[in-house]
């Protein structure tokens, strides 16, 4: 199978893998696919790949994860990356790809998962799509634990857990980070996480100033992004929400920001 990777989660520590990176995309027949789980961090230089890129790899549904776009991988030391999209003409083949894949608001997505939750059919409802916000409102900094939870900050203290490698060091982001939005003309808002391994690897580097980090993430997603870029986002439901039927599974699982075109004089 070929899947174009458009999503990457910031990794999380996991005891059966490691650590975890929910990675989706589309797949040769523009259908949404997850890919759970891939290690990213030790994944072989062979195998590590990007946004955009198309990679190659045998799938098999996944047993532990009802959802019906959620896949794992077969073998992950035989993931082939054979393409790459880029950012040319003002990212116009990566608009041509994902334009077409703008569906139902989120509005209009929370409903139909709802419905269907009532019914115990929540696993029919979709839990990959692709948004364009009908209006961004704000983008909010708040802060968050600096620590793991304690099972997982128990992983980097078992030097024994995997007998092949040690844990890799991996600081948790004391911030969460938000949009606040509408969906539609008729939405009333919303404040929505985002887990993207981009605005965590931004944040990643200025740990050692706090407030230096607040200042460079708010200036590239709030400042840069909301003046010359146009906004988009990749939404996703968690496991543990959807498992749970809560009232709202979704999250900010990337964002797609080609540079916003300058108007013609004709």
């Amino acid at each position: 199978m070929k899947v174009l990777i458009t999503v990457k989660s910031p990794p999380y520590p996991s005891k059966s893998h490691r650590e975890l990176v929910c990675t989706a995309g589309l797949d040769e027949n523009n259908e949404w696919i997850r890919l759970v789980p891939i290690p990213y961090r030790y994944l072989k230089n062979g195998a590590k790949f990007e946004k955009f890129d198309w990679i190659e790899l045998d799938v098999k549904k996944h047993d532990k994860d009802n959802r019906f776009e959620t896949y794992r991988p077969v073998d992950l030391d035989k993931i082939k990356v054979v393409g790459h999209i880029g950012t040319n003409d003002d990212w116009a083949k990566r608009k041509e790809i994902l334009e077409p894949m703008l569906g139902s608001s989120l509005c209009e997505n929370i409903s139909n998962f709802r419905k269907k939750a009532d019914e115990g059919r929540q696993y029919e409802a979709s839990s990959l799509f692709f948004i364009k916000p009908y209006e961004i409102t704000d983008f909010i900094v708040e802060d968050d634990d600096p620590k793991w939870k304690p099972e997982w900050q128990q992983l980097f203290e078992q030097e024994t857990l995997f007998e092949d490698m040690k844990m890799k060091p991996l600081d948790k982001i004391p911030f969460r980070f938000s949009y606040v939005f509408k969906c539609s003309s008729e939405c009333k808002g919303h404040t929505i996480k985002i887990e993207d391994w981009e605005i965590v690897e931004l944040a990643r580097n200025y740990l050692d100033d706090l407030d230096l980090l607040k200042e460079k993430v708010g200036e590239k997603y709030k400042d840069w992004m909301l003046k010359k870029r146009e906004l988009y986002f990749f939404m996703g439901s968690t496991l543990q929400f959807h498992r749970r039927k809560a009232k709202n599974p979704y999250i900010i699982i990337g964002v797609f920001y080609p540079p916003i075109k300058p108007p013609t004089l004709f």
